[in-house]
């Protein structure tokens, strides 16, 4: 209804989420969970919570047609697109196709794949720079070191490798 973005649950600025506990779509609707980042989400497993994303490209097609979330049609997404003649013009000349489904989620899939965070202060101070961290910065790793949070969260991008069961330590959704 050209009153959300993708960036509108993933803002670049705000760590590629909303940092909402839970995502507003359409017409003022909540969702059931919060967006997930998409730094770094080219290493993850599988996409969305649940994983019901192969890929990045799988991902990129479902906001649009969920009615909580964009409520659009692929198709007048398209029309939409179209109608910017410089932005149809510049999008034919990478995808010769021209805007498609396909071609428009394959632009987001290979957008999303850039939005990584190599030498981050985080990085720096797993590589040895050990003033790299702010107090503050370095007593949150400890706690996420020393909760067990760091048995899940691994990898490249500190998750996204696998699944776990929510409420390991308690019930996770009786805390909400």
């Amino acid at each position: 209804d050209d009153t959300l973005s993708c960036a509108s649950c993933h803002a670049l600025e705000k760590g590629g989420t909303d940092q909402a506990p839970v995502s507003t779509g359409i017409n003022g609707q909540l969702g059931p969970i919060n967006s997930p980042t998409v730094y770094n989400s080219r290493w993850n497993l599988a996409q969305f919570w649940d994983g019901r994303a192969a890929d990045l490209q799988e991902q990129a097609a479902g906001p649009v047609e969920n009615p909580i979330e964009m409520g659009a049609k692929w198709e007048d997404v398209i029309a939409k697109l179209n109608q910017d003649t410089a932005f149809a013009t510049a999008f034919q000349a990478v995808y010769p196709a021209g805007l498609s489904v396909e071609t428009v989620t394959d632009a987001i899939a290979e957008f999303e794949r850039t939005l990584i965070t190599p030498n981050s202060a985080f990085d720096r101070y797993l590589l040895g720079q050990e003033d790299a961290l702010s107090a503050e910065a370095l007593a949150g790793y400890h706690a996420f070191v020393d909760n067990g949070c760091a048995m899940c969260h691994v990898g490249k991008a500190l998750g996204g490798q696998s699944f776990e069961k929510m409420g390991r330590d308690s019930d996770y959704f009786a805390d909400r």
